[in-house]
């Protein structure tokens, strides 16, 4: 029996079933996993990346191994500019609904904004 570890940054381990992530942040990384999420991760959302970040998740949605879109969410103890992480969190829930993707959540001190979304 293996255990399910559905959210993990650490190398592979071959007593887990692992989804490892690589946020768009780390995509280039010379790393395949057998199974995987991406998202932006509110930490890294740029004005200036965000529809290049986008388009790699999307450029993904066809890879059987890409299980779930994220870490992904809403983070008020960090320095990304609040409304530009509701606009990106947005998006990322837009094609997790027409890829049927689900969502891996980042949620810091901001539960009242995740649950008016």
């Amino acid at each position: 029996m293996k255990f399910v570890d559905i959210h993990t940054h650490a190398k592979f381990n071959p007593d887990f079933v692992q989804i490892r992530d690589l946020s768009t942040k780390y995509a280039e990384e010379n790393y395949n996993p057998a199974y995987f999420s991406m998202g932006i991760h509110p930490w890294y959302v740029q004005e200036k990346t965000l529809f290049d970040d986008l388009q790699k998740l999307e450029a993904e949605m066809g890879n059987t191994a890409f299980l779930a879109i994220g870490e992904c969410g809403l983070d008020k103890a960090c320095q990304t500019n609040f409304d530009l992480q509701l606009k990106a969190f947005q998006m990322q829930i837009d094609l997790s609904q027409i890829f049927k993707k689900p969502i891996i959540l980042h949620i810091v001190k901001a539960y009242n904004e995740l649950m008016k979304i």
